[in-house]
């Protein structure tokens, strides 16, 4: 029912474990378009869920609290996976998606890539950052964006702006805060108003004292190994 589940389980599972994935999944900016393209989709409606032939349903903790209420009430056995905020969190899902799917060997290696993370870090002189995305919001300490940019040596100081998860500040609250580094988080190339703020002039003056880095928000919006990509990306 959610693209991180899809995510983890077009990872971990057989292609004949599958019997259905969220339409997200086929979304233009996903980086499981190709893998998913011939797998059924569903909306995650309660009737969809229903039809399907499944041992598990997975959904993660965002999803409609009443639509699986009910897909419990009509027997369905319905997984919820809390959204990784650590790589720690990420390991923790890989682990129980594999116990389910039969798969704790390929999960082992999948966790062995994300532990290479920590190798990535470095001192750095220059390390105020934030992370920037569409409207105005810049991620917290409590969000896996910034738990990756802090294990590669940034220091993100979204906690200067009150924010400790996600929180919505203007471009000069973001200039007062005095970054070193501004992350910014590209959800993609499309052009949209909420995404027109990380085209402001003012970024392409900063510049010139900033250190401005783009990170698509498929490569760390859930906790896999695709924070691989996010990491090589900012080192």
């Amino acid at each position: 029912m959610n693209l991180c589940t899809d995510r983890l389980v077009l990872a971990l599972a057989d292609p004949d474990q599958i019997r259905s994935l969220s339409f997200v999944a086929v979304d233009p900016n996903s980086m499981v378009k190709v893998a998913a393209k011939d797998i059924p989709l569903n909306h995650g409606r309660l009737e969809e869920m229903l039809a399907v032939d499944a041992d598990y349903i997975f959904a993660s903790e965002f999803d409609d609290p009443r639509t699986i209420e009910r897909l419990r009430l009509f027997g369905k056995d319905v997984r919820q996976f809390p959204a990784a905020r650590t790589i720690n969190d990420a390991k923790v899902n890989i682990q129980a998606m594999a116990e389910l799917m039969d798969q704790t060997e390929l999960a082992e290696h999948l966790i062995q890539q994300l532990s290479k993370l920590v190798g990535f870090a470095k001192p750095r002189e220059k390390n105020r950052t934030i992370i920037l995305g569409a409207n105005n919001y810049i991620s917290g300490k409590n969000s896996l964006a910034s738990h990756l940019v802090e294990t590669l040596g940034f220091k993100n100081i979204a906690a200067e702006a009150k924010i400790s998860d996600y929180g919505q500040i203007s471009m000069e609250q973001a200039i007062d805060l005095r970054p070193d580094v501004i992350i910014v988080n590209k959800y993609s190339e499309d052009y949209s108003r909420a995404q027109a703020v990380l085209q402001h002039p003012v970024l392409k003056h900063l510049n010139q004292q900033v250190d401005i880095y783009y990170v698509p928000t498929k490569e760390w919006i859930c906790g896999d190994t695709a924070l691989l990509q996010a990491a090589n990306r900012l080192m």
